[in-house]
């Protein structure tokens, strides 16, 4: 009525208030590693594909070394 709140209302806004803060860091954090996830998938895959790359210059490299033996 006159704006005056209780103990129990203002212990009960400062623990609203806690939580809010404590929601917002906990999102903010999930978002920092998500970031942290797609970053470590995009070396994962760029790894992946050096490998199949590398992979396939060595099946080059036999195939060429399979050759010259056959011409010898």
């Amino acid at each position: 009525m006159f704006g005056f709140k209780t103990f129990e209302e203002k212990e009960k806004l400062a623990d609203y208030d806690k939580f809010a803060e404590d929601y917002n860091s906990l999102w903010e954090y999930a978002a920092i590693l998500e970031e942290k996830v797609f970053k470590f998938d995009e070396a994962c895959q760029n790894q992946a594909m050096e490998i199949i790359l590398l992979k396939n210059e060595l099946a080059k490299m036999k195939m060429t070394n399979k050759n010259l033996t056959i011409a010898k």
